[in-house]
């Protein structure tokens, strides 16, 4: 009976090391892909309600912002350290976003061409 526990014991333990591995290779496969949609996601709740083109009804508080504003590593250091420290205008984010979340923040911006002309929610999709 101890030997049948053992076993079992070493057969749930070799499974899970097998699935935790390929759970492991999925979760880095899909990276890019997440830390594109949390960097949306984080833009959306933290950045476009200034950073998006002015309207008939309000002028832009803060510039429109794409890939142009991060198109170099120094581009890119000078964003994260605005993201952090704010600026003129602009809050600095160091205690509510942490290093991961503005690295997605600056990846997503990194796929706009132009700057978005408004806020995109986004929806679950309709079954």
């Amino acid at each position: 009976m101890v030997r049948t526990s053992v076993a079992a014991l070493i057969l749930g333990w070799a499974i899970v090391a097998v699935c935790g591995t390929q759970t492991g290779q999925a979760a880095q496969a899909a990276k890019p892909t997440s830390e594109l949609q949390e960097g949306r996601r984080l833009y959306q709740a933290k950045c476009a309600v200034c950073h998006v083109p002015a309207t008939r009804q309000a002028e832009p508080y803060g510039p429109g912002l794409s890939k142009r504003q991060v198109a170099t590593n120094e581009d890119t250091d000078t964003a994260r350290k605005a993201i952090e420290n704010g600026g003129a205008r602009m809050p600095g984010f160091q205690h509510a976003l942490n290093p991961s979340q503005i690295s997605a923040i600056i990846a997503f911006l990194k796929t706009l061409d132009s700057p978005p002309d408004r806020i995109v929610v986004d929806t679950p999709d309709a079954p």
